[in-house]
């Protein structure tokens, strides 16, 4: 995908389950991003601090660093410094994802996608 100025739009995929980022990184490369990938919250965090990114697509229930954690890092920037976030989470053991979604999006997550999503839904959060 391009932005307005033709350039390729850049995402890092955020989410400590191997599987599930292999599954978004070709997805999102067939549909012309560049992609990168951390496997938490520490990591993605290190990542955004290095290299500027369009979108990061999060995981909000992570061991180590979650989503939360990096949203609440993120929203010490100034707003032009902050990636837009597309959150996404199928809940877990203490929490559903519904809920930890609603958190997210209060901590500036600027879409919401509940696990198991849909390639339709994934494409409109992505725009």
């Amino acid at each position: 995908m391009t932005n307005r100025e033709g350039a390729k739009q850049s995402c890092l995929i955020v989410d400590d389950n191997d599987e599930f980022r292999e599954v978004m990184r070709d997805v999102l490369l067939s549909a012309d991003w560049e992609v990168e990938e951390a496997v938490n919250g520490d990591e993605a965090l290190q990542k955004i601090n290095d290299d500027g990114f369009s979108v990061v697509l999060l995981d909000i229930l992570m061991p180590q660093k979650d989503g939360l954690e990096v949203l609440l890092e993120l929203e010490k920037r100034p707003q032009s410094a902050r990636p837009r976030i597309v959150a996404m989470s199928g809940g877990g053991s203490k929490v559903t994802g519904s809920l930890a979604l609603q958190l997210a999006k209060g901590l500036g997550a600027k879409k919401l996608l509940l696990k198991p999503f849909s390639l339709k839904e994934l494409h409109e959060a992505m725009e």
